[in-house]
């Protein structure tokens, strides 16, 4: 099981990464790409990916990953949004995530851990 995250840049996401690497005891699991590029490589071995949490800092990165919505929707994918306007949710659902969170919400890194340990124990049945 692999767990890839996106980070776009944002040292926000260390909290919620450093939760996920350390609640899955074997840290190559996690895997942390910080730019485009690099996420649209590793998207095109898709097949390897468990899980991906886009963690976006601003509306400006959720318009450039909608580029790559075809390569984002055959993984089960959490998406952690910069704010919950009307505008950046209806794009978000573009990307037809299973989760969408946000980066100011209470209690995040206990919600993704919650709904990766439901994805894990979904497949296992």
């Amino acid at each position: 099981m692999r767990i890839v995250i996106y980070t776009s840049g944002s040292h926000d996401s260390d909290e919620l990464v450093g939760g996920l690497v350390d609640s899955f005891s074997d840290a190559a699991r996690i895997e942390q790409h910080n730019s485009l590029e690099e996420l649209k490589r590793r998207l095109a071995s898709f097949r390897s990916i468990f899980v991906l949490v886009l963690y976006l800092n601003d509306s400006e990165n959720l318009s450039k990953l909608l580029d790559l919505k075809n390569s984002i929707a055959p993984v089960k994918t959490l998406l952690i949004l910069p704010d919950g306007s009307p505008e950046t949710v209806t794009y978000a659902h573009q990307l037809r995530p299973n989760y969408i969170g946000y980066v100011d919400e209470p209690g995040l890194l206990k919600n993704v851990l919650a709904v990766i340990d439901h994805m894990i124990l979904s497949q296992s049945r």
